[in-house]
């Protein structure tokens, strides 16, 4: 009857099959819908299948025999593959076999490679999903940025665009090397020894995704003797600089001198050195009214301000008068220090260490961070407790037995401690202004 039997509209029209319940062994009932085959002529059908009670699916199949054997090749679903398209792929695949191919065989290959083919990743791929999977637990977007920098400058432009589970670790040495020996000369801090650890990090979660297998080709221990020394012999940790605590009231005083003209940076950074730099100067921008009992002389500090305690409940900083000084007055705005130009913000990070910290007060020798230092070396000098001045700095117990001990906040005796702190900043109570309204 030769081929092109079938028309669009019978195509479209086409109804599934109904069993008789007659033949031998069979499990279905007269009358229950069945899929039934309409031919095409030269081996392509239209399979029309019942789906529920009264819906059916309509797919192509190409039928062939191999040997004695029938063969059922699915070629796709109408209407995502038309009868035109339908009958060009039969066509093809009649060629095929006139050539001796085996049709189900390169499907299972093309298959296979597809799988494959989904299996794989370029680094970069996985370093950006594994960017995006990890930045919720990252503090603000300049995590994200110095992970951008650090992927951008050491590991894309060798590493980037090469299948994950081909990498290997000479193609590692090979984009780490130049940095490393750029480094080691110039005795900066190790960028390139902290890119090392993210790229281990790609290639650890790459392997736990099923990307790849083997060793992590950044492991260290596979690197050193290839790259040469050790991260901290290449760079040793520099602390932030730190002014002298004997320096810190003269401080407060130039910054209360600017309390009005600033926009709101000097006013931070006094609070941040009146509560004894016990949190971190990102917790002091973003801190909102909420936050702030008065009544009580607290600043209840969220517990993701305390850097290795993500878990932690809300962290109660004790604040004497002269802090309680610093808060501006209250507006429109939850923050305490407001943008000064989008007032529904913060005050950015930026603005306080950068823009007013090194470029007004021209502190370039010294950081807005090393404040928690010179807090810290006061409390030495002068014989306070150390487990008061650890937990003033919302310090983490690292020591597990300590810890069990220590449950305590200390709150009245940080309270005692954060008044003489103030007392040695502002003698005799000389730069406390009026309290502000709340």
């Amino acid at each position: 009857m030769g081929i092109e039997r079938l028309s669009a509209r019978k195509v479209e029209t086409a109804k599934c099959g109904v069993a008789t319940g007659e033949g031998r062994g069979s499990k279905r009932n007269p009358g229950d819908r069945i899929p039934k085959f309409y031919s095409d002529g030269g081996g392509l059908y239209l399979r029309v299948a019942p789906v529920g009670k009264i819906d059916t699916t309509r797919s192509w199949v190409f039928r062939y025999k191999a040997g004695a054997k029938q063969t059922d090749l699915g070629l796709g679903a109408f209407p995502e593959i038309g009868l035109a398209d339908a009958r060009a792929h039969a066509a093809r695949l009649r060629e095929q076999r006139r050539g001796g191919a085996d049709l189900l065989g390169e499907k299972k290959k093309a298959h296979a490679a597809r799988s494959q083919a989904a299996r794989t990743i370029t680094f970069k791929e996985a370093a950006d999903r594994l960017k995006d999977q990890k930045r919720h637990g990252w503090k603000g977007d300049a995590s994200v940025a110095v992970w951008d920098r650090l992927m951008r400058v050491y590991a894309f432009p060798t590493l980037g665009s090469v299948d994950v589970a081909a990498i290997t670790r000479q193609d590692v040495i090979r984009a780490l090397a130049p940095h490393w020996k750029a480094k080691e000369e110039g005795g900066t801090v190790a960028s390139a020894a902290r890119a090392r650890e993210k790229i281990a990090q790609v290639f650890d979660w790459a392997t736990g995704h099923g990307y790849r297998s083997g060793d992590n080709p950044a492991n260290w221990k596979l690197l050193q003797h290839a790259l040469g020394a050790a991260p901290r012999k290449i760079a040793p940790v520099v602390s932030h600089a730190a002014m002298a605590w004997k320096d810190a009231p003269a401080l407060l005083a130039s910054l209360q001198s600017r309390f009005e003209s600033d926009n709101g940076a000097a006013r931070a950074i006094a609070f941040y050195l009146l509560t004894g730099a016990g949190t971190r100067i990102g917790p002091v921008c973003t801190a909102e009214w909420s936050q702030i009992d008065l009544a009580n002389k607290i600043w209840n500090v969220p517990g993701l301000a305390r850097k290795g305690d993500k878990g932690a409940e809300a962290f109660p900083v004790p604040l004497a008068d002269d802090a309680i000084a610093c808060l501006p007055e209250r507006g429109s705005s939850p923050y305490v220090f407001p943008s000064p130009l989008h007032p529904s913000k913060p005050i950015s990070q930026n603005t306080v260490t950068d823009r007013f910290w090194r470029e007004r007060l021209g502190q370039t020798e010294t950081t807005v961070h090393g404040l928690r230092s010179t807090f810290r070396d006061w409390c030495a000098d002068t014989g306070k407790p150390r487990e008061v001045a650890e937990a003033a700095l919302a310090h983490v117990v690292s020591n597990a037995v300590e810890a069990a001990y220590q449950r305590s906040t200390m709150l009245d005796r940080r309270r005692v401690l954060m008044q003489q702190w103030a007392e040695h900043l502002a003698p005799s109570g000389a730069n406390v202004f009026s309290l502000r309204s709340a």
